[in-house]
């Protein structure tokens, strides 16, 4: 049996010579669909972790545009001041504390 097999009588023995072209189109299309479903499942992974990154982006986008928001807050006020005569502004280093 194993000395048909290798030299090749087994392929006239159960005649699969004459089936080979549709044997061979069958592992095709099965290596054709697996090779598919990874490629396929390596997109959607990379989907998944772009929605994670999206999320995060969003968060960040908020943060900014609050803190955007309350700098035009504090320059408008400042303005306001000024043109009234009030010569307040933010000051540039943080307060010191004198200790007694």
């Amino acid at each position: 049996m194993l000395r048909g097999i290798v030299s090749g009588d087994i392929l006239s023995t159960f005649r699969i010579g004459h089936y080979l072209p549709q044997i061979m189109c069958v592992v095709a299309v099965f290596t054709l669909y697996i090779i598919l479903g990874i490629l396929i499942d390596a997109t959607l992974s990379d989907v998944e972790k772009n929605k994670v990154r999206i999320e995060e982006l969003k968060i960040e986008l908020a943060l900014k545009t609050k803190t955007y928001s309350a700098q035009r807050k504090l320059e408008n006020i400042e303005k306001v001041l000024q043109e009234g005569g009030v010569n307040i502004h933010v000051p540039s280093k943080p307060a010191t504390r004198i200790e007694d």
